[in-house]
C-alpha cells in the first residue's frame, strides 16, 4: 500500500521513516531528486509528505502522526503548503503527439485534483478548470494555475512520482531519436522542466522528484539544473 493516511486510519503496520522529513527540510536546497529501483517504497513516502505538509491536514496532524517521529519533532513548515502531485506513469509512448496529449491531460488532471482539494481557497475554480481545459500547450496550463495560486499568496509543495517512467519506456523500446527529441531544447519535457524552474521564482516552493533513474534529468541540462540529488543522503 502506498496511501499513507489509509495506512494509520485503517491500523496498518507502518516503519516509520518520517525522521527523512526533517533531514530533508534541513537540506541546502528546496528542490529535491531521489531514484530507487520500483517497489521501494518510494510512492509511500510521497505520499506521506503530501499529508504532512499539506494545509488541509492541518487538523489531522495528531492523528495522522502523533507517535511518529515527525509528530514528536514537527518542523516549522507541517501543514504549510498546498500539494500539486504529478504522475508520469502510464502515459501513451506510443508516437510523440500521443506521449505529449498524454502528458498534458496527466497534468491537467492533477491541477483539477488540486482545485477540488482547496476550492474555497482558490476563487472562481470552476472558471479555472474551463480555462485550463481549453488549453492545448501545457506550460500555459501550469502558469495558469501558478498565477492563480499566486492570487491566494499561497506556496505550492510540488511533488512528481515516477517522473522517469516513460522516458524508461521509450529508451527500452529503442527509440533513442524519439527519446532525444522529448528533452532536447525546444523538446516539450524540457519546456514543461523549463517552466518549472520559473514557477519557483513565485509560488512553488519546494519540489521533491522521484525516479528509478538521474539519466533524463541529467539530459535536460540547463533546462532543469536546479535540483539536488539526495539519493545518497535518505
Amino acid at each position: 500500500m502506498s496511501n499513507f493516511r489509509a495506512m494509520r486510519e485503517e491500523g496498518y503496520l507502518y516503519v516509520d521513516k518520517t525522521m527523512y522529513i526533517e533531514k530533508i527540510e534541513n537540506l541546502n536546497s528546496k528542490y529535491l531528486f531521489f531514484i530507487r529501483p520500483r517497489r521501494f517504497g518510494k510512492s509511500l513516502f510521497l505520499s506521506t509528505l503530501e499529508n504532512y505538509y499539506d494545509i488541509k491536514n492541518e487538523k489531522d496532524f495528531e492523528k495522522l502522526f502523533s507517535d511518529l517521529y515527525i509528530g514528536k519533532n514537527p518542523t516549522k513548515l507541517k501543514n504549510s503548503y498546498m500539494i500539486l502531485k504529478l504522475n508520469f506513469s502510464g502515459l501513451n509512448t506510443e508516437n510523440k503527439d500521443q506521449l505529449k496529449e498524454s502528458f498534458l491531460l496527466s497534468v491537467k488532471n492533477s491541477i483539477n485534483a488540486l482545485l477540488n482539494r482547496y476550492e474555497g481557497i482558490i476563487e472562481n475554480t470552476e472558471e479555472i478548470r474551463k480555462k485550463i481545459d481549453q488549453i492545448t500547450d501545457i506550460n500555459a496550463v501550469i502558469m495558469t494555475i501558478i498565477n492563480e495560486v499566486k492570487k491566494v499568496g499561497k506556496k505550492v509543495y510540488l511533488i512528481i512520482d515516477e517522473y522517469d517512467h516513460f522516458a524508461n519506456d521509450i529508451i527500452a523500446m529503442g527509440e533513442s531519436e524519439f527519446y532525444r527529441e522529448i528533452v532536447r531544447a525546444s523538446g516539450f519535457v524540457r519546456d514543461f522542466y523549463e517552466t518549472l524552474k520559473i514557477g519557483t521564482e513565485s509560488v512553488i516552493d519546494r519540489i521533491f522528484i522521484t525516479g528509478i533513474s538521474p539519466i533524463m534529468l541529467d539530459d535536460l541540462t540547463s533546462g532543469f539544473n536546479i535540483a539536488l540529488n539526495v539519493t545518497m543522503d535518505l
